[in-house]
């Protein structure tokens, strides 16, 4: 007797890739992509880059065969830069599935695989996310909007309230009931509104643990400047507000003035001298600013950055201890007011 074992055909994807200023980095992702296994229909959408990684990105696409390149001209947001990939899919593709990711995103050898498994088994999907690896789900909160809770299962398909955008599964029918990102929606998170339509609509929302997927660079190297390019709002980045780049214009002066003064202490203990002073000076300086820096990037992303599933919140925790440990600023203070003659001695 043969018997024949079926083994079913994955799923053709679509695949939007939002991309700003990062060629090699979408580059490596679209490779990624490529080696899953899958049929993976890519589709690149350049939210203004510079001319140099412009450039840069069609050389890589031209590169990859198949691969299509949609160029925004200005830097629209993430929420509108997915949106111009969506509609190509929705009018060029007859795929049910489309992928949306950022530049920078790396899945496992096995996340389509897994994915495709999770979302044939949920017939009322209708949005999905692959997993992190940070153990949390995504929900909606009535006060903070979309933030996260833990997680009840280690692997498959658990139910989300909204899925995150490091890489989401929409489905064909889900976006033609409910739409598109909203793209002058005000709140922290476009995913998390896209998500409470869907259910709204009564279709289900899901992350699919195991089929895992990391984020392997921050644009800028400084990940608030990232928020607040991606982040958009009332049609724009948060980063085109010029409040908010003066603000950035004035932290990067001070650090560049802590930065200089714990360089000149640091020359000058190396050279023999007595630095008590220059080393009080930058500890009581440094302390402060990380402090002040700190409280920017919390406020830059509103509720969401107080929830402590996020680095804003560690990082406000963590950089008030500076002003504590190691010598507080009140006796940082006090030693340099000695050391100046600006204390009377006591009686």
């Amino acid at each position: 007797m043969v018997v024949l074992v079926c083994r079913p055909v994955p799923r053709p994807f679509t695949l939007v890739i939002v991309h700003w200023n990062q060629a090699e980095a979408c580059a490596r992702t679209l490779d990624r992509f490529a080696a899953q296994g899958t049929e993976v229909r890519a589709l690149v959408v350049d939210n203004g880059s510079r001319p140099d990684q412009l450039e840069a990105l069609r050389e890589a696409v031209a590169a990859r065969g198949g691969t299509r390149l949609v160029e925004q001209g200005h830097n629209s947001g993430f929420g509108p830069g997915a949106n111009a990939g969506l509609r190509r899919w929705l009018a060029d593709d007859d795929t049910e599935w489309c992928l949306l990711a950022p530049h920078d995103a790396e899945p496992a050898p096995d996340c389509l695989a897994r994915l495709d498994r999770a979302l044939a088994g949920e017939p009322l999907a209708g949005l999905a996310c692959a997993d992190v690896g940070d153990g949390m789900v995504p929900m909606l909160d009535p006060y903070f909007g979309g933030i996260t809770r833990r997680a009840t299962r280690s692997e498959g398909w658990e139910d989300a309230d909204y899925p995150h955008g490091t890489l989401m599964a929409l489905r064909r029918g889900c976006v033609e009931e409910i739409g598109l990102f909203e793209e002058s929606y005000f709140a922290y998170c476009e995913e998390a509104d896209l998500g409470r339509r869907a259910l709204d609509a009564g279709w289900k929302i899901g992350i699919v643990h195991g089929a895992r997927v990391t984020n392997t660079h921050l644009g800028t190297s400084v990940a608030a400047v990232d928020y607040l390019m991606e982040r958009n709002a009332f049609g724009a980045p948060l980063a085109a507000n010029q409040y908010l780049q003066f603000t950035l214009a004035e932290l990067t002066a001070e650090m560049e003035m802590v930065r200089s003064l714990n360089y000149r202490a640091a020359a000058a203990m190396i050279a023999g001298e007595d630095v008590t002073r220059l080393a009080t000076i930058a500890k009581l300086t440094s302390a402060r600013s990380l402090r002040r820096v700190a409280d920017w990037c919390l406020q830059f992303h509103g509720g969401i950055g107080f929830m402590e599933e996020t680095w804003t919140a560690r990082f406000f925790r963590d950089a008030r201890l500076w002003s504590i440990g190691g010598g507080a600023d009140e006796v940082m203070l006090r030693q340099l007011a000695r050391m100046d003659g600006y204390a009377p001695p006591r009686s």
